[in-house]
C-alpha cells in the first residue's frame, strides 16, 4: 500500500504498530482515541451535536454538515460538462497517478 499524504501513512503505521484502542461493548479496535469515543456513541445513543436551527441531533461534529440542507450551500459541483453540438469534455486530469479514476481509465 502506498500513500500520497505523509500524515495518511503515519495513521496506516499504527495500525501495525501503535496501541489499538478497543469499545469495551463489542471489541471493535481503533487507532485513535477519537475514533473509539465517536464508535461508543454508537452503543450510548449519546448525540451531543445539535443543529442550531432545526434541533436534529448528531454523534459526531462532522456530521453538522447538515447544516447545508438549510443554507442551501453546495460547495461541490461535477467539473465534466457536456457542450452543445460536441462530445463530453473532461477536465485535465490534476494527478492521473496519485487517484485513479475508473471514468478516466476509459477516457478516449
Amino acid at each position: 500500500i502506498a500513500f500520497t499524504v505523509e500524515s495518511k501513512w503515519k495513521y496506516h503505521i499504527k495500525t501495525h504498530t501503535g496501541e489499538p484502542f478497543s469499545c469495551g461493548t463489542c471489541g471493535k479496535t481503533f487507532t485513535l482515541q477519537c475514533a473509539l469515543r465517536d464508535h461508543i456513541r454508537t452503543h450510548t445513543g449519546e448525540k451531543p451535536f445539535l443543529c442550531q436551527t432545526c434541533g436534529k441531533a448528531f454523534n459526531r461534529q462532522s456530521s453538522l454538515i447538515h447544516m447545508r440542507i438549510h443554507t442551501g450551500e453546495k460547495p461541490f459541483s461535477c467539473q465534466i460538462q457536456e457542450s452543445p453540438g460536441s462530445s463530453l469534455e473532461l477536465p485535465p486530469l490534476l494527478f492521473p497517478s496519485q487517484f485513479p479514476c475508473s471514468f478516466y481509465q476509459f477516457r478516449l
